[in-house]
């Protein structure tokens, strides 16, 4: 297989760079699958506590076999953003998904023209773009860092840990996190 990036425009911004991006995307089949994950230790939260992760992941296939997967992943009510899992499966089953098979872009943006007059379902379509943009990458046989201007290797991360019953518990796993080297922790509070 062999396709050519081509970049349309002077500006040598990451972003820009990444917008104009041509590469030609030809989706011919999509399927959703949903999948649950138990969480190593429960996620407490101001407004629940999550014990099990779902997520719905986008599969794309492109007329040249290309294989590109993308995530939608949040809480089962719409209590942290305006998606839920019903609503974004709803999103990418009945209105998403059905714009794009068969259609043909030029480049990931290009691609997300496909839905510009849906309102919200942002976790849905950040799924669909990230199953596009994994087609480009393993087009071209460049990282998606690279597409993106990227310059590092690695990046710092971090970690979130969930409401602890006692701050003994809490500093414990926060040393550990630390420890372990990661560089920022992420505390989930609430009354109490």
């Amino acid at each position: 297989m062999n396709v050519t990036a081509k970049v349309v425009n002077t500006d040598s911004t990451p972003l820009t760079r990444a917008r104009v991006l041509k590469a030609p995307i030809n989706v011919q089949r999509g399927s959703l699958h949903l999948i649950a994950r138990p969480l190593v230790s429960r996620l407490g939260k101001a407004f629940l506590a999550i014990a099990t992760h779902r997520c719905i992941l986008v599969r794309l296939e492109d007329a040249e076999g290309v294989i590109g997967w993308g995530e939608a992943s949040m809480v089962d009510l719409p209590a942290y953003a305006s998606n839920s899992h019903d609503s974004s499966w709803h999103a990418l089953s009945k209105l998403l998904v059905p714009r794009v098979i068969g259609r043909r872009c030029d480049g990931p943006n290009m691609f997300a023209g496909s839905w510009s007059d849906v309102q919200g379902f942002h976790y849905a379509k950040h799924a669909l773009e990230c199953a596009a943009w994994s087609i480009v990458s393993q087009k071209l046989g460049r990282s998606l860092a690279h597409l993106w201007g990227g310059v590092r290797e690695r990046v710092p991360v971090g970690e979130s840990i969930g409401i602890k019953e006692t701050l003994d518990e809490l500093v414990s796993e926060v040393s550990a996190h630390i420890e372990e080297g990661y560089s920022r922790i992420k505390l989930k509070i609430g009354p109490g």
